[in-house]
């Protein structure tokens, strides 16, 4: 008997190393396949067998987002918080937050972190995406943080993209004069960039409309001379925000 309690006691835990090697070998051929139910169930298994396994974990939030699991954003968080979880892995949680309307949670989660680089590129656009959407103190707080970024990096054609959406497509004049301001500035270059803006200019029936008419203003707002700064309790300079 204790001959046998032995083997046992040696033999449970190799069978469950083989057990999870085939698991995860048939979950990856499944997901290279794209049959993304087989390889959530056989993820989902392997990680119920060997809780911690960041490879697996990372297999099974990936499936749970595709099959848009009800699980799916306390797995993302896990891998998030996980001791070996890559950039990608952490900015996945406040991304996936926005693309559900959590944006308090994504905002919540990256003023807490510590790890991140709050100045990459990735970073600043999740920080502007998630604030854009509260109401207008978030489109004047979204505004500063991608000026910010832009006066650093002025080459990120993302978050000048954004900014430029963020202030065409505002309903604050301020936001619309500095939007104007700053394609126009852009559009006096001889580069892409420069051709981009030109184009953008040209898409908007109000600015068109002003560079043959000058002496009209949009909104009752010269843009050339933008209204004052709003209220400066909206653009004090945020913890997080470089």
């Amino acid at each position: 008997i204790p001959v046998l309690g032995f083997t046992i006691w040696i033999g449970y835990p190799m069978l469950k190393e083989v057990k999870a090697y085939r698991l995860n070998k048939t979950a990856k051929a499944a997901l290279e396949a794209k049959d993304y139910r087989t390889a959530f169930l056989t993820s989902q298994s392997s990680n119920l067998l060997k809780p911690g396994e960041a490879e697996v974990l990372r297999r099974l939030v990936k499936t749970a987002i595709i099959l848009r699991h009800p699980r799916t954003m306390e797995w993302v968080l896990e891998l998030a918080n996980h001791p070996q979880a890559t950039a990608e892995d952490k900015l996945s949680y406040p991304r996936n937050c926005i693309i559900l309307g959590e944006n308090e949670l994504a905002i919540a989660w990256m003023e807490e972190q510590s790890s991140l680089d709050e100045a990459s590129e990735e970073m600043t656009y999740l920080q502007c995406l998630a604030r854009a959407r509260r109401e207008a103190q978030g489109e004047f707080e979204a505004f500063r943080i991608a000026k910010s970024f832009l006066a650093a990096n002025p080459g990120s054609s993302r978050i000048r993209d954004f900014l430029w959406d963020l202030c065409l497509g505002s309903s604050q004049p301020y936001l619309f004069a500095q939007g104007t301001s700053h394609l126009r500035g852009a559009a006096k270059g001889h580069d892409e960039r420069a051709r981009k803006a030109s184009r953008r200019l040209l898409l908007q029936p109000s600015i068109a409309r002003e560079e043959k008419n000058p002496s009209q203003s949009t909104s009752g707002i010269s843009v050339t001379q933008p209204s004052p700064m709003p209220s400066s309790a909206w653009m004090q300079p945020m913890e997080n925000a470089k």
